[in-house]
């Protein structure tokens, strides 16, 4: 399966090789381009005719996670395909090795290698769309399948928030994995939970940055923030405590007794964000992230 065939009036694609080609149902293709990591964003898109030049083939995503895995395809130039299509009528057949098959000009486009990326120390983003609706991702990782095909997993930059790259190595090693799972948890509220309780999954993580700064993880966070503020120059809040306090602040906001007695307004998913933006600076600023 190196190529996929684009008809040119009909819009149906195509997938496998020119000899042998059969319809690809409900297909997601979507143009791309590269950027960042010294590619030209401009010279990848030009066009073939009326088609993108570069193509994305979509064959998994998970709306929760914000996570897709597909193949990229390129170089498109005009190639007779034999096909087996039996929903196409208007097609005529030719002889093909010892029998007959369906056959069709189509725009073609061959898997990409992806040699752009063999060298590169760190992976461009990828632009999927087309002015004025795209989407930005992160290659997440590639892989070769079986039959040398490169499958790349994407993630989105254009989620609810963005987390940093952890720095394992600047992390105590006890607290490593129960960050790491609270950080999971808060991800994964990201796409799925309201913003009540993506700012308690801010919370949760927050408690155990501040518990292990000030080597107790029993106390409350604000106990813990301002445990951490004695231990500063002239005992004065920073950039670190002060977003904590903010998470802190906003937590009580999701508890209806609270809306109820201080007339608190429902977390807004604005609410979120910010909370999301407060555990990136925390963990950036104390080192234990680092910028994507």
């Amino acid at each position: 399966m190196d190529s996929i065939g684009l008809s040119k009036h009909s819009n149906i694609v195509y997938q496998g090789d020119t000899s042998h080609g059969r319809r690809l149902e409900t297909p997601n293709l979507m143009p791309y381009y590269f950027v960042g990591s010294g590619l030209d964003a401009e010279s990848q898109q030009k066009e073939f005719g009326s088609k993108p030049s570069k193509i994305f083939v979509e064959d998994y995503f998970d709306p929760i996670t914000r996570i897709k895995r597909g193949r990229f395809f390129d170089n498109p130039y005009e190639f007779d395909w034999y096909l087996q299509d039996n929903t196409r009528k208007d097609l005529p057949l030719a002889a093909c090795r010892d029998g007959a098959a369906q056959t069709e000009r189509l725009i073609t486009y061959q898997r990409s290698p992806l040699n752009e990326l063999r060298n590169a120390s760190t992976y461009p983003d990828v632009v999927l769309g087309k002015e004025p609706f795209i989407t930005i991702w992160k290659i997440v990782s590639i892989e070769n399948s079986a039959f040398d095909v490169p499958i790349v997993t994407l993630k989105s930059h254009r989620s609810l928030g963005e987390l940093p790259n952890i720095v394992k190595s600047n992390i105590p090693e006890d607290v490593h994995s129960s960050l790491i799972n609270a950080l999971e948890k808060l991800e994964s509220s990201v796409n799925r939970l309201g913003p009540t309780d993506v700012v308690d999954r801010c919370r949760d993580v927050l408690s155990i940055v501040f518990g292990t700064l000030c080597d107790d993880r029993t106390k409350d966070l604000g106990i813990s923030i301002n445990n951490y503020v004695k231990t500063l120059e002239k005992n004065q809040d920073n950039m670190v405590s002060w977003s904590a306090r903010i998470v802190n602040r906003l937590h009580p906001r999701g508890k209806p007794n609270e809306q109820f007695k201080q007339g608190f307004r429902e977390p807004s998913e604005q609410d979120a964000q910010l909370a999301i933006k407060c555990v990136w600076l925390v963990l950036i600023e104390l080192g234990w992230g680092c910028l994507n």
